[in-house]
């Protein structure tokens, strides 16, 4: 069973693709939206994917590029029936 971290870490790059695409923004548009300049598509990517987990700052400024609180990014994934 994975800890508290790894199911973070899940969570959070799963929400930050969905959150992404229902904004209907590429990798490389959110970077900019978020103020990244080098590397920017590969740094989502890389988010996305769960091979880089994001800081306090980049949480926040992911969640403001995409118009949500930072929480959402975390949010657990609901049991489906």
């Amino acid at each position: 069973m994975p800890d508290r971290s790894e199911i973070l870490a899940r969570d959070f790059a799963r929400n930050l693709k969905r959150l992404r695409r229902r904004e209907e923004l590429s990798q490389g548009q959110l970077a900019v939206r978020a103020g990244y300049e080098y590397s920017s598509r590969a740094h989502i990517c890389d988010l996305e994917t769960g091979r880089q987990d994001p800081g306090l700052v980049t949480v926040e400024k992911l969640a403001q590029a995409m118009g949500v609180e930072p929480r959402e990014l975390f949010r657990a994934e609901r049991k489906r029936r």
